[in-house]
């Protein structure tokens, strides 16, 4: 019998123990994000550039509105900016922004700041 030179995608789903979902976003992702910067690095003009930022900044303002409505107060978070991430809980839910609480380290204490949705992630805890 000959050894399978490529393995199904079931079988890759069960040595690593994951959804059907979850293996198609991980690779599908991957292809789509190297595809999306090769297809902004072929545009040759300013007004092709300026729409593809627009449809950019849509999304993106779609996903931080999907994002508000996904979280509850008392939501633990991770804030994601400024070149570092931060975790903390979330306070108050306001129209634009939430009031997530977080512990400065180097001021030892907690710490209150008013965080964009869009740089919101919600904390996915996995039971083992």
């Amino acid at each position: 019998m000959e050894d399978k030179v490529f393995k199904s995608i079931n079988d890759i789903i069960k040595e690593n123990k994951m959804h059907k979902k979850e293996y198609w976003e991980k690779t599908m992702r991957k292809d789509t994000k190297t595809d999306l910067i090769i297809l902004i690095n072929t545009l040759d003009n300013i007004d092709d550039l300026n729409e593809a930022r627009e449809i950019i900044n849509d999304r993106r303002d779609s996903l931080a509105r999907k994002t508000k409505y996904s979280l509850v107060v008392g939501e633990e978070v991770t804030i994601t900016g400024s070149g570092k991430i931060e975790s903390g809980k979330i306070i108050k839910i306001n129209r634009t922004k939430a009031v997530v609480d977080c512990f400065d380290k180097k001021r030892d204490c907690m710490v209150t700041y008013d965080v964009p949705f869009s740089m919101i992630r919600k904390v996915i805890k996995h039971d083992a």
